[in-house]
Order: C-alpha cells, then sequence, then structure tokens
C-alpha cells in the first residue's frame, strides 16, 4: 500500500515538473518572438530612414544639376506649397 501511495507522489511530482518544464519553454518562446519583434521594428525605422535620406541626397543632386542648389528642406517646402 505504502509503495502504491510513493509511487502515485512520483508520479504527481513527475507531472508537476513536466508541467513547469513546459511552461518554461513557452515564456522563453514568448520572449524570443517579443525580441524578434523588436528587431524587425527597428530594422523598419532604419530603412525608412536611409530611404528617406537617399531620397533627400537624389533630389538634392538633381537640383544642382539644374542649377539651383537647394537642401532637402527648401525642396520639400518648395514641394508642399505647389500643392
Amino acid at each position: 500500500m505504502t509503495y502504491l501511495l510513493r509511487e502515485a507522489d512520483n508520479a504527481a511530482l513527475t507531472e508537476k515538473v513536466r508541467l513547469k518544464m513546459a511552461s518554461e519553454k513557452i515564456v522563453k518562446l514568448v520572449i524570443a518572438c517579443a525580441m524578434v519583434a523588436v528587431v524587425l521594428g527597428v530594422a523598419g525605422y532604419v530603412v525608412v530612414f536611409w530611404h528617406n535620406y537617399t531620397g533627400c541626397q537624389q533630389l538634392e543632386a538633381e537640383a544642382a544639376k539644374n542649377g539651383k542648389p537647394m537642401s532637402c528642406a527648401e525642396i520639400k517646402a518648395a514641394a508642399k506649397a505647389q500643392r
């Protein structure tokens, strides 16, 4: 009888350990997914900034080529005024 109770206690303990390990794996997976989301968000901001920067460089080069050297802010203000 004592042996059966001990086996039942061991089985319950083993199940608790198994559930705890599964829970820890889920938490680690959620943290990893959150980290990936942050990295992708930062990468998105970098891509947008780079695109705007290179776009301004092209606009400034084109304005200088046309004989009217202007800054990016001036070009954007002029474009906004034309709308």
